[in-house]
């Protein structure tokens, strides 16, 4: 469990006959899923594991968002 709570900015995407993915935009943590709930609970469970007791060093990257990558995805923030 994380020490406090923390948002991340989060991007979901769904190519033709896939799955849902969904990635923490500026770190290296993504899952997919059924549905964009699913992915997103699937997600938090990586976060967990990823952060498994280290503090978090993470702000929302919002430069990143000029570069276009994100330009088909749907963006949300997710607390965790």
């Amino acid at each position: 469990m994380l020490k406090t709570k923390v948002r991340f900015l989060v991007a979901l995407r769904k190519d033709e006959g896939s799955d849902w993915g969904a990635e923490v935009i500026g770190a290296p943590i993504f899952s997919v899923g059924s549905s964009p709930e699913e992915a997103l609970e699937n997600l938090k469970s990586a976060i967990y594991l990823h952060y498994e007791g280290e503090d978090i060093d993470y702000d929302i990257p919002v430069e990143i968002l000029n570069s276009g990558e994100y330009d088909d995805a749907i963006l949300r923030i997710l607390e965790v």
